[in-house]
């Protein structure tokens, strides 16, 4: 699995972080282009990688005035840029207890790196990502200063503060839109940010190793987290003995902890900004929404025809419900009767027009769930030779928006199919499963990806669902995936995929032993592969044993040990066993099953 962009621009890329990530970003195949202020680092960074794969610019980021234009000319220069890594920093020490002794100069030439600099460079180089066909980036890198932070360094805390905050409404603000915004926060990593204030002999060697911090980030990059925790590993046998003595948790990480707590509370009361925001921009008060029983119910302008110009050829035909008296008429609202009426119109004349389009789009907004107007749509786009890249992204935030709507992926299917290239597709899937890992029909939209651009054998798409398992094991869907991968075509499984898959499946078993996905995952391998059950025997004896009916750790290792039990003319004596443990200890509330189970093992086979 690779990173979804090409070509990275690293603001801070001429030492530290920045440095050693445009450094891996190079040799994992990606073009990068450096921003630093001195130009000596820059020459060195093209020299080391070539021309051909390494670019930099020398520009100073306290510049706020010359950030439009600097970008400007930047993207002109290299318009592959689709990847904005937001690096930079600086850190001094202030002491307010000793006014005479604070610069406020320094101070706020802290706040301005590590904060103003960021926000205007984010509104200069927005609208050429958004107008980028393809997935962008903005990657941010913070710190849990910015939520805890250091009384030595209010300026390099209090601008860290400030970016956390912006870059998580930033991300909410982009989650309809073709941008992805990820967000770092390590403890402190051995660079010589530390080193003005503690000196090189000891600033440099502060907190996790540089390498362990990009072995990880870019690890959690490819697997498209959005927020990403590097953790120092320990590796040194003297952090490993501290470690024993203390119970304490890890700072970082129990900070990053709560953090990811404090998002969760964001996100839900981000859903009630999402419905009263519209009107505050425009001006409208905000009482147009009302609290009712704990909720918040939107209300908006509806919108009409009938005294629209562009309409007045046209007239609706309304819904025969059944005459003049119907007997069980359906509550539509004015605004979704006359809407409709209207679209009958054009249905009942062929229409195929913007205006056909645009009203589609009105009725899928009130009711997504209307698979005839989805129909239509897709006639309309075709008709109108509208561009589908253009479809596409009207229909991101839609199925966005419905998430458990199946009409969005049928219309998706049409207009991929008509594209003819699944570009773009799996990362936007990925953004969907970040909402819901288990949705159904994005997964099922993942196998007609599959099947439609024969991907079965691409090395991305199995690694992709391995990132799935790894985020989630007891994810049954990311588990059906790879099996549709491995054995979907059909056919006897080859013996060294099989044998690749059963071992695969043998270490996400012994992480969660009760887990029941990854047992039925490798039974239907040994089923394709045409192996025995007997096969898994050694393997299920690790978790259950018969004979030890008190160190069981898997039900369905005891499930499987039955099967193959009852295969053998001389166990059946131990199938009964296993059988029993289940139905009396193990999975009572199947007891009956387990019981029926049992009462086959003296049944003689009836052989074909």
């Amino acid at each position: 699995m690779s990173l979804p962009f090409k070509h990275v621009l690293v603001i801070g890329g001429t030492a530290g972080i920045g440095r050693a990530m445009a450094n891996r970003f190079i040799a994992e195949g990606l073009k990068v282009t450096a921003i630093g202020r001195r130009q000596e680092r820059l020459d060195d960074f093209v020299a080391q990688h070539g021309s051909d794969k390494a670019s930099g610019v020398a520009f100073d980021i306290a510049d706020l005035d010359g950030i439009p234009k600097f970008v400007e000319t930047t993207m002109q220069a290299y318009p592959s840029i689709d990847c904005v890594f937001l690096n930079a920093a600086m850190q001094s020490l202030h002491d307010f207890s000793k006014p005479e002794t604070v610069d406020l100069d320094v101070f706020h030439r802290t706040m301005t790196i590590n904060f103003s600099a960021h926000v205007n460079l984010v509104h200069a180089v927005l609208p050429r990502l958004l107008k980028h066909n393809g997935s962008t980036s903005l990657i941010f890198t913070g710190t849990p200063v910015g939520f805890i932070p250091v009384f030595a360094v209010p300026a390099y805390s209090s601008s860290k503060a400030a970016l956390e905050s912006f870059t998580i409404a930033l991300r909410e603000q982009l989650r309809d839109t073709n941008v992805k915004v990820t967000y770092i926060s390590p403890g402190p990593v051995q660079t010589e940010l530390h080193d003005l204030n503690m000196g090189e002999d000891s600033g440099s060697k502060l907190g996790m190793p540089l390498k362990d911090f990009v072995d990880q980030t870019y690890t959690e990059l490819v697997e498209g987290r959005a927020d990403i925790y590097p953790v120092c590993k320990e590796a040194s046998s003297a952090a490993k003995r501290r470690s024993s003595r203390s119970s304490a948790p890890n700072p970082t990480m129990a900070l990053n902890y709560i953090r990811d707590w404090l998002l969760a509370i964001f996100r839900s009361l981000a859903g009630v900004l999402h419905s009263l925001l519209p009107r505050l921009l425009a001006g409208a008060p905000a009482t147009s929404w009302v609290e009712e029983e704990g909720t918040h119910t939107e209300t908006r302008m509806p919108k009409f025809y009938h005294d629209d110009e562009a309409w007045a050829d046209l007239e609706p035909l309304p819904q025969d419900d059944g005459g003049m008296h119907p007997l069980a008429a359906i509550a539509y609202t004015e605004e979704y009767s006359e809407a409709m009426g209207y679209l009958r119109a054009l249905m009942a004349k062929n229409e195929f027009s913007e205006r056909a389009l645009e009203l589609t789009e009105h009725i899928i907004s009130m009711n997504p769930a209307h698979y005839t107007v989805w129909i239509y749509r897709a006639q309309v786009t075709a008709g109108i030779g509208r561009s589908l890249q253009d479809e596409i992204a009207w229909l991101n935030p839609t199925a966005l928006k419905h998430l458990k709507n199946y009409q969005i992926w049928h219309h998706r299917q049409t207009i991929i199919d008509a594209l003819g290239s699944p570009e773009g597709e799996p990362e936007f899937i990925s953004q969907m499963l970040e909402q819901d890992a288990k949705n159904y029909h994005v997964w099922s939209y993942r196998q007609w990806l599959v099947k439609r651009f024969d991907l079965f054998d691409k090395p991305e798409e199995l690694a992709w669902t391995d990132s799935m398992v790894q985020d989630d094991v007891r994810n049954n869907s990311a588990w059906n995936h790879r099996y549709y991968l491995v054995a979907g075509r059909g056919g006897k499984l080859r013996e060294e995929v099989a044998e690749r898959e059963i071992e695969y499946t043998k270490a996400a078993i012994r992480k969660a032993p009760q887990n029941q996905s990854p047992w039925n995952y490798i039974l239907g391998i040994v089923r394709v592969a045409q192996l025995p059950k007997s096969t898994l025997k050694d393997f299920a004896l690790e978790f259950a044993d018969v004979h030890r009916p008190d160190e069981v750790y898997s039900s369905h290792a005891l499930d499987l040990l039955a099967d193959i039990y009852s295969e053998e003319e001389n166990s059946k004596e131990s199938a009964g066993k296993a059988l029993d443990l289940l139905a009396t200890k193990y999975d009572p509330i199947r007891a009956n099953y387990w019981n029926y189970r049992k009462g086959l093992l003296d049944q003689p086979k009836v052989v074909a």
